[in-house]
């Protein structure tokens, strides 16, 4: 049992080290209790040019802002949604949503999509699905909050 400790701790302290050893991490910012690094907002850039090609054409320090927004952004969703939903990683719609994600991308299947983020040094297919399910319950929320005051003049 130690030993099964040990090796985990060792392994956290690589893949520690390997992000150290890309680039100097520093953190940027810490919104209640998440702590955001130079790290977070570099994939954070790499996803959003996934989704917008046409940042790629924007200076770094732009594009660090927009991606530092949007993770300042999903970190306050995350916390609001806590108070209304239970997050399920396990509905079928998710899977759905997945799929819709990467096909509107122009991936064949999710093997292909996870094998290129891997390439980009992105998220994880993992992550992008957490995303995604962030996004969801958001809508849904948002949906649910304000569905009543929304006047359709048919006319």
């Amino acid at each position: 049992m130690i030993k099964n400790i040990k090796l985990f701790f060792i392994l956290i302290l690589i893949n520690f080290t390997e992000v150290l050893a890309k680039d100097n991490l520093f953190i940027v910012a810490k919104i209640n209790d998440i702590i955001m690094t130079n790290y977070d907002i570099e994939k954070e850039a790499s996803y959003l040019k996934l989704l917008n090609p046409n940042l790629s054409q924007l200076n770094k320090t732009k594009i660090n802002t927009i991606a530092k927004n949007s993770l300042i952004n999903e970190i306050i969703k995350k916390n609001e949604l806590k108070k209304f939903f239970k997050f399920d990683n396990e509905l079928e719609i998710f899977d759905q949503i997945l799929k819709d994600f990467y096909s509107n991308l122009k991936f064949e299947n999710e093997k292909q999509f996870e094998e290129f983020l891997k390439k980009q040094k992105s998220y994880s297919i993992n992550e992008i699905r957490e995303k995604l399910i962030t996004e969801f319950y958001w809508n849904r929320l948002i949906f649910q909050r304000f569905n009543k005051e929304i006047k359709i003049n048919k006319q």
